[in-house]
Formats: C-alpha cells, structure tokens, sequence
C-alpha cells in the first residue's frame, strides 16, 4: 500500500495530536517495512524534531508545506495534491480530525475529542466561526470516512452523539504513554539539575498540559489554595508546565487573589528529555479537565511512579480505571481532601502507585500500531 498520512498536527514544542502523531508513526516504522509511507509536514518544523528520525527509513517519505493543522488552507492543499492522485496513493489517513473533503481515494480519520463542538465556548472570540467550520467539516470528513479511529470510548460516543454517526463506522484504539519512549536517565544531569533548570522547589503538585478554558486551571489553583489554607505544612508549590498562552496571567490573578501567587511555578513548554524528571519528583499529578479526548498525562504519571487525581467525567475514568483518585472537577473541596489523603497516608500513595505501574501496562504504541494497520489493511481490501 501507498499510505498518505496527515501529520500536520505534528508541531515544535509537541503536545496532544503532536504527541500522538509521532508515537504511532514511530511505533509504525518499527513494525511495517513493506507499505510505503508518504509524511505530510510543516515546513516550520526544527530539523532535529524527532520525527526525522524516521528520514532513515526505506519506506518512509517526507512532504513539507506551509498548512496549518486544521483550517480552509488545508483542503486545498489535499484538492491540488489528491485531485488526479498522480502518486497513486491507496488510502489517507488523518491523524487531526479533519479530512480533504474533496477527493477520490479511501479515508481514515482519527478523532481525538470533540470539546469544541460539546463546548463551543472554550473558543476565544472566533468560537462561533471556527465551531461552524468545525462541525462542517468534522461531519463532512466523518460521512466521507471510510472508517474512524477514536482514541478512547467516550469520544467515540461523542461522535455518535454530536455528529451522527453510526457505531460501527468508528474504531476505537487507545493512545499510551510516551515517558517510557524516552532515556530513564538525563544523562550526566541530575534530577535536582533539572528541577533548579525550571525554578522548582520541592515539594510540588504537578500539571501538565495547556492553558486552555477546558482544562479547569482556575478550579485547580482555587484547590491548591485550599490545600494550602487547610493542609499544608512544608510549604508546597503547584508546578504548572505546557506552553505560555496569553490567558495564563488571568491565572496569575486568581492566585494572587487567594493569596498563592508565590507557590505558582510557569515553567513553560519542558523537552521530554527532561519531563521524566519533573513527574518522578512531584507529589501528585492534578489532571481536573472537564473534558479530555484521552488523557496521556494520566499514563505518564502512572509509568514515572507518582499518584494521580483526575476528574471523574469524559475520557479520564476510562484511561485511569482503579489506579487513580477521581473527583467532581467542579468540586474544589474535595479536591483538596483528596490531595491531603494521599500526602498524609503513605499506605494509599503506595497503592496508588502499585496500581498505576500495573494500569499503564496494559497501554502501547506498539499495540496502538498493530491495532491501526489492521484498519489500514481492512480499508484497503475493501
């Protein structure tokens, strides 16, 4: 087969789709040297990204141009390069949610979630023109897909739900950690090296993700105040890590109103040679979205050895199963208690972190490539 692969999503200081896109085309390489593999990338891309890992690869070819992950540019880009299929391409697959609508060989889409369709208002002041184009486009992409891959069961319901479409059309493969795929050790730095790199004081609480309206940071800082009011006595800090967007100083408001600013840490985007570290060293991960497609972060909590309290709606029950505390994100207090238990009973910590070394076993890109080629090759003999 000739595999035509939308991995635009792929981006600098790499998160979500980013993330995802370039496990499964690592995992990929490894197991598939027989189809041919034709890369759609940002032109914009640093040359050392490890993606280009993979230019050593036989069956592995790089297409870069100036497109955005999602958005009007992109479709024509597809219309111009899939129209006459001059490189008689079997099938696409896009790893971002959206498909060329217009185009005449078999499709694949992968849905991560569908937070701005379910909640338009997490969108900035263009939330009503870019959901319109988004639920065009997604629904349009889905009704066209010969088959779509949803990273988890609630997206997929989601896209039953929001989109209408049918059940059976939709494939569900789950993503995995990506802290194992990485050195155990920072070579000839130590942990403590790293942690003074980004301004840290143990002990912390940790996040990790973007600074985006679904990811609940105001009811996580507003949580931490309380730990800190009610619990603390060793002056703990709540390390926020993820790219700098504008809104992060309305957070620094809302701490400084309840009076933590001081205990608030931005690192701003952290390479994963050195994430390892900043998970092994925290107290707990904090991950209190009122939605996510899947949930990575849970997963490498989970493989780096430290408890996890997340939120018990959308995808995260499924991704954490018993190995995690789960909460109402809505409620702050409990919040807070269930950040005392685990620092104050070294009996729970110690099951929380058992369970999650044996939760995360059961999550692999290797397997989420297998599970992915298994589509292709059903596509393809369609």
């Amino acid at each position: 087969m000739k595999i035509l692969i939308d991995a635009f999503g792929i981006v600098n200081e790499t998160t979500g789709v980013g993330q995802y896109s370039l496990q499964l085309l690592s995992a990929l390489s490894e197991i598939d040297t027989k189809n041919e593999y034709y890369i759609c990338l940002q032109k914009k891309l640093n040359n050392h990204h490890p993606i280009f890992n993979l230019r050593n690869k036989n069956n592995f070819t790089f297409m870069e141009d100036n497109i955005s992950a999602i958005g009007p540019k992109k479709q024509f880009f597809y219309y111009r390069l899939l129209s006459k299929n001059r490189f008689k391409f079997d099938l696409l697959h896009s790893l971002n949610s959206e498909l060329p609508l217009y185009c005449n060989i078999k499709r694949i889409v992968t849905f991560h979630d569908l937070k701005y369709l379910k909640y338009p208002y997490f969108l900035n002041k263009f939330s009503t023109i870019k959901a319109k184009y988004l639920k065009y486009t997604m629904k349009k992409g889905a009704e066209k897909a010969n088959k779509i891959i949803a990273v988890s069961r609630s997206t997929k319901k989601d896209i039953i739900d929001l989109l209408g479409i049918n059940g059976e059309k939709i494939e569900v493969i789950y993503e995995a950690s990506n802290i194992g795929l990485y050195s155990p050790k920072n070579e000839g730095i130590l942990n403590s090296d790293i942690l003074k790199k980004y301004a840290i004081q143990k002990p912390y609480f940790l996040y990790v993700g973007e600074k985006r309206p679904h990811k609940n940071l105001e009811g996580l800082i507003k949580a931490f105040a309380i730990y800190k009011e009610k619990y603390d006595s060793r002056n703990s800090s709540l390390v926020l890590t993820g790219k700098k967007y504008s809104t992060y100083h309305e957070y620094m408001i809302i701490a400084e109103r309840l009076g933590v600013k001081d205990n608030l840490i931005f690192t701003g985007f952290i390479p994963e040679k050195y994430l390892k570290t900043i998970y092994s060293e925290a107290e707990i991960l904090l991950l209190l979205s009122f939605y996510e497609g899947f949930g990575i972060p849970i997963l490498e909590a989970m493989e780096c050895g430290i408890p996890v309290i997340t939120s018990n709606i959308s995808s995260m029950p499924e991704v954490a199963g018993e190995a995690a505390l789960l909460v109402d994100p809505n409620n702050i207090q409990e919040i807070a208690e269930k950040m005392y238990n685990i620092i104050n009973s070294k009996i729970l910590r110690g099951q929380l972190i058992e369970s999650g070394y044996k939760r995360v076993k059961q999550f692999s890109w290797i397997e989420t490539a297998k599970q992915t080629l298994k589509v292709y090759d059903e596509i393809f003999r369609q």
